[in-house]
């Protein structure tokens, strides 16, 4: 008798699970985040927010490095850095700020629905 060969996971596959877990990992956080923004009702919309920004960045900036390694996240931080790139981001940033500010405000006063259903029908519009 012949022996069965190892079954091994090829790299689209791995790589279409770990795409899998990514999103389900970051719907269930985004489906959370309500309820966490809740118990930060105390605190005032733009504190929240500025925090939100604050770290936005650090964790951008692990990310490239994690995903990346070393030398090519410098390479993709120093192409980040022209100034046609830094005029997107601005502006794409500008857009995240608006989104943040009106998700947080809404969700802390006590407008979960329509936070809920303005995500859902933004890529419809």
């Amino acid at each position: 008798m012949s022996e069965a060969a190892p079954i091994t996971e090829s790299a689209s596959e791995a790589e279409r699970r770990a795409g899998f877990t990514a999103a389900a990992t970051a719907y269930v956080i985004w489906g959370f985040l309500p309820l966490y923004l809740k118990l930060l009702s105390v605190v005032d919309v733009r504190e929240v927010l500025a925090q939100r920004i604050l770290w936005a960045a650090p964790s951008a900036f692990i990310a490239v490095f994690l995903m990346s390694g070393w030398r090519p996240g410098l390479r993709e931080i120093t192409t980040a850095l022209n100034p046609r790139m830094i005029a997107t981001l601005a502006l794409s940033s500008c857009f995240i700020f608006v989104n943040w500010g009106l998700y947080v405000y809404l969700v802390l006063n006590e407008r979960v629905i329509e936070s809920a259903l303005a995500y859902f029908l933004a890529p419809l519009v």
